[in-house]
């Protein structure tokens, strides 16, 4: 069986959509710029990904080309391009205005919350899940040293034994198991942002 993954760009030549060119490094910050303000929220342009297949839908369509979808789009939405470019834009200027503030300092700031702590909280994730979790619970807790780890454990919640995982982890490792008695907890941890989202069983620790 051969797999084959494709980018948009790809996507986008296959289709022949027509490429734009935007100043360097614009294109990031007019992103951002066009997320913090939610120009392209439903309201604005409708709900595109579900507009996209009323228009491949539709059998009054012809071809269902790119010039059709224009045309077909901006009929039903004629101020939806305006709208967001409008809300975009001024969220652009807004940004570029706090972006011509920002000091070297802020910048060293910035590389030593990167590299140091950030680099801390990622590796040290599993040790924070137990504190929280007991905190939460109002019982004590304990880091597993290192005969605990030999036995995967990584610390004590009210005297029971946890291991804390990835849930990439559980999806790469779904056939492995793990010693009778340990509570396994996995987290999610968004890429973009660096959070992390848990949950756990309260009577798995309070009986």
């Amino acid at each position: 069986m051969k797999k084959i993954k494709i980018n948009n760009k790809k996507i986008a030549k296959a289709l022949s959509l027509p490429a734009i060119t935007l100043p360097k490094y614009s294109s990031n910050v007019i992103n951002k710029a066009n997320g913090y303000a939610r120009a392209t929220r439903p309201e604005n342009v409708s709900q595109v990904s579900e507009t996209i297949k009323e228009f491949r839908d539709d059998i009054t369509v012809p071809n269902h080309s790119y010039e059709e979808w224009v045309k077909w789009y901006e009929s039903r939405y004629p101020e939806a391009i305006s709208k967001a470019t409008n809300e975009a834009w001024d969220k652009f200027q807004s940004v570029l205005r706090s972006l011509a503030t920002v000091k070297k300092e802020d910048i060293e700031a910035w590389e030593r919350d990167f590299i140091i702590s950030k680099t801390y909280s990622g590796l040290m994730v599993q040790d924070a899940i137990i504190r929280l979790i007991a905190e939460d619970l109002g019982v004590p807790s304990r880091l597993g040293n290192t005969a605990d780890e030999q036995k995967g454990i990584d610390g004590y919640i009210n005297g029971v034994p946890v291991q804390i995982k990835s849930d990439t982890f559980e999806q790469d490792n779904h056939n492995e198991r793990f010693a009778d008695g340990i509570v396994m907890i996995y987290y999610t941890k968004d890429g973009r942002t660096g959070d992390i989202t848990f949950s756990y069983n309260v009577e798995d620790f309070i009986k």
